[in-house]
């Protein structure tokens, strides 16, 4: 079954059983001009229309899962966005949500076309964009991107909303710095993995690498904004330090002195972009430089 029929077939399931509601598939751009087909539900009683991306069904379709069994995972999906229902009259106060405002950072060639509709700043290669951050529920960790429609709502500019960001960010979305054998060894431990490693130990193999991000390990790269951990750093190694962009979230620093090949490190970020990280999760092929001078982040020459 092609990919579109198998979505208009998941739709007309779904509204089968559901016969009070309005069910529908509509596409929805994400991070990097990312197109996904969202099945929305809006059914009378509910203050929220939950949204589920059907790409990962059509996966498991793929794979050998019959249709039935799908349409029974889709329903579940749903009874969770049910159990999570919240009233989001809320987000029309401004004063309700202000508090709970961050910012994070793409990739801004990829996302020309959303930026059309959403309030940001030109950073770099980069855009910084905002978002709503909701309290942790049963579906995960759930942000609001801010679009253009709500300052209008809440009558309010962008300079103002970025002032709420730059405040709200670093509390809600606190930074961690750990270095690489550290993140290693946690991974071997948690995978009960046992690999060789050379005699001088993990610090041998990895030098001094560290992985920059922030407590809830999402949209972390965005904490190379305003983490004061890249001064403490660049200060105890007396350099400036490089920062390679893993994905969105997180980043990779490595002190200036321990870098020989600028040229390589960057061939290899577009290396690893293209073959090891998901096109919504990529931020930029590009490699940055924090000059411990004038305490400030460029890319890398």
């Amino acid at each position: 079954m092609e990919r579109n029929d198998f979505f208009t077939k998941i739709e007309k399931a779904v509204a089968e059983f559901m016969p009070e509601a309005n069910v529908s598939v509509t596409e929805v751009m994400k991070n990097n001009g990312l197109l996904l087909h969202g099945l929305v539900i809006n059914r009378k009683e509910s203050k929220v229309s939950p949204t589920i991306y059907l790409e990962q069904f059509y996966e498991q379709y793929e794979d050998g899962t019959p249709f039935g069994e799908i349409v029974r995972n889709i329903e579940e999906t749903m009874r969770e966005h049910e159990r999570d229902d919240v009233n989001m009259d809320y987000f029309r106060d401004f004063e309700k949500v202000k508090d709970r405002i961050v910012y994070k950072i793409v990739n801004y060639e990829m996302n020309v076309e959303l930026l059309e509709s959403v309030p940001y700043v030109k950073w770099n290669d980069l855009a910084i964009v905002f978002c709503h951050v909701c309290d942790e529920c049963m579906l995960g960790y759930a942000t609001i991107l801010i679009r253009n429609c709500h300052l209008d709502m809440w009558g309010i500019d962008n300079e103002q909303l970025f002032e709420y960001a730059r405040i709200n960010t670093p509390r809600l979305m606190q930074d961690e710095m750990t270095s690489m054998d550290e993140v290693l060894k946690d991974i071997m431990e948690r995978n009960q993995c046992f690999m060789p490693l050379p005699e001088q130990g993990v610090d041998a193999a990895v030098g001094n690498m560290y992985v920059l991000t922030n407590a809830k390990r999402i949209f972390g790269a965005t904490s190379m904004l305003y983490s004061r951990r890249l001064e403490e750093l660049s200060d105890r190694f007396g350099t400036g330090l490089y920062i390679l962009p893993s994905s969105i979230h997180e980043v990779i620093i490595l002190p200036e002195s321990d870098t020989c090949d600028v040229e390589y490190i960057r061939d290899m970020i577009s290396e690893v972009n293209e073959t090891q990280v998901s096109l919504e999760e990529r931020l930029s092929d590009n490699l940055y430089y924090y000059d411990r001078d004038r305490r400030e982040i460029r890319i890398a020459v």
